[in-house]
């Protein structure tokens, strides 16, 4: 069995630890020794961890990008509503500068962090959607749709957002420091062991040894960004 590298990314390591269990759970009872059975136990509960700090990058990446949505239908309807000020029926005009004084309660809302931001959209939602101003908003060509869309914005983010609080509640550690941990036990020693064991008894740990080099062939053969990048343009 060989030694995994510690260029590999979380994920990476993440797919190896879950492959590793899989297959010790396939091993014939007279390979869990109890030393092997401690070492496998070790590493059950930090693919455990790392799966829930992996969980919470994941989660954290998504509220990014469903703020992003908010953000992005906040100045949709600033914009309706702003053109709408131009408009030719008076009608559509004096409800669009009401409107405006409204989200000039608010021009700084995309710049807030999520907590605020959050709080004040939800001011904003409560006030377009109240019996007097939802009559404004209907007099404004297509402005129903995009308050609509800020508003299903908005509760995808605080799904999003419970999800991760969630998450991060159950996180201990971050997903780097369980990996590097990860590393150093696999190669101090479970590698050790298995090189022992496999040559001692290949009838039972054989396959086992044999299919784990060829995993750690395969992520240590995956080469950082960065370094591609670099072989890349030394090759120009």
């Amino acid at each position: 069995m060989k030694k995994i590298s510690r260029r590999c990314k979380n994920k990476v390591i993440s797919n190896y630890l879950l492959t590793l269990l899989r297959l010790y759970e396939a091993l014939d009872e007279k390979a869990k020794t109890p030393y092997f059975q401690k070492l496998i136990a070790q590493l059950s509960s930090d693919s455990e961890a790392l799966l829930i700090a992996l969980k919470l990058s994941r989660s954290t990446g998504s509220l990014t990008d469903a703020d992003k949505k908010r953000d992005r239908c906040i100045s949709a309807v600033k914009t309706l509503v702003q053109a709408a000020l131009l408009s030719p029926k008076a009608e559509e005009e004096a409800a669009a500068a009401k409107l405006k004084e409204i989200l000039d309660k608010y021009k700084g809302v995309t710049a807030e962090s999520y907590r605020e931001a959050t709080s004040d959209i939800e001011s904003l939602l409560l006030q377009l959607k109240s019996e007097e101003n939802a009559a404004l908003v209907a007099s404004v060509s297509n402005l129903d749709s995009y308050v609509k869309a800020l508003s299903e914005a908005h509760e995808n983010f605080k799904v999003l957002s419970d999800s991760s609080t969630s998450a991060s509640q159950m996180k201990g550690e971050s997903a780097s420091k369980i990996k590097e941990r990860v590393i150093s036990l696999i190669n101090d020693k479970v590698v050790p062991f298995m090189c022992v064991s496999a040559d001692e008894s290949p009838e039972l740990y054989g396959d086992f040894d044999r299919m784990m080099d060829a995993e750690a062939d395969k992520i240590n053969s995956v080469k950082p960004k960065q370094q591609e990048k670099t072989e890349a343009k030394d090759e120009k």
